[in-house]
């Protein structure tokens, strides 16, 4: 996981200056209220990178999100909208996407949500194992500490999953398929990113992803 979050910047300013190749992008962030982001992958109206490299191939295609995860030299891929205007304000929110295996990994099978406030990133992490965790990181002090780790009792990978968490005054809840896996707090309540990411060899294909505000 340090080797992770060390690559993390990187990955960000290598991302923050692709353009998506969808020329139909609008850039703009879709609100359906209540909702803070709603995207159902029908169309990439909201700037989601989509390229084909050495590293992973990542598509908008047929109403899924396609993400292929593919140089071992990186232990993990991310992606994001390209506007981050949905995370101004955003206290108390619900984050759900619902998304499928395609292939496992030869090594490690995950895919998770992270986030960024000032020198704190928060990792939440599904093994398709059928393991969660949850850790904290300072980037200040380079030191990492874990809030959630359990082992699922209904965990399915040949199945649609749903990935779900819910922030409320700093305290989170993390669930899959409905089963509440832990809760802890974190230590920020404010945030200047969030990206889906997944491990190398893993693709995945999402149906939604959604970020309901509470």
């Amino acid at each position: 996981m340090k080797q992770f979050v060390l690559l993390i910047t990187l990955i960000i300013l290598i991302n923050s200056c692709i353009v998506p190749v969808n020329n139909n992008s609008t850039n703009q962030i879709v609100k359906e209220e209540p909702y803070a982001l709603y995207e159902d992958f029908v169309s990439n109206k909201l700037g989601w990178i989509e390229e084909k490299t050495y590293q992973h191939e990542l598509e908008i295609k047929n109403g899924y999100y396609f993400i292929h995860s593919k140089d071992t030299s990186f232990i993990y891929t991310s992606t994001s909208p390209l506007d981050k205007s949905f995370l101004y304000g955003l206290k108390n929110f619900e984050l759900e996407s619902n998304l499928q295996l395609v292939k496992q990994s030869p090594k490690e099978t995950q895919f998770g949500v992270f986030f960024i406030s000032g020198t704190l990133q928060y990792d939440f992490i599904l093994n398709f194992e059928g393991l969660c965790k949850v850790f904290e990181y300072n980037h200040a002090n380079q030191t990492e500490r874990t809030l959630l780790e359990k082992e699922l009792t209904n965990f399915n990978n040949k199945s649609i999953n749903s990935f779900k968490i819910k922030m409320h005054d700093k305290k989170f809840s993390f669930h899959i398929d409905n089963e509440l896996a832990g809760t802890g707090e974190i230590g920020s309540g404010s945030w200047q990113e969030m990206r889906l990411f997944a491990s190398s060899g893993t693709d995945l294909m999402l149906h939604s992803f959604t970020i309901l505000k509470q």
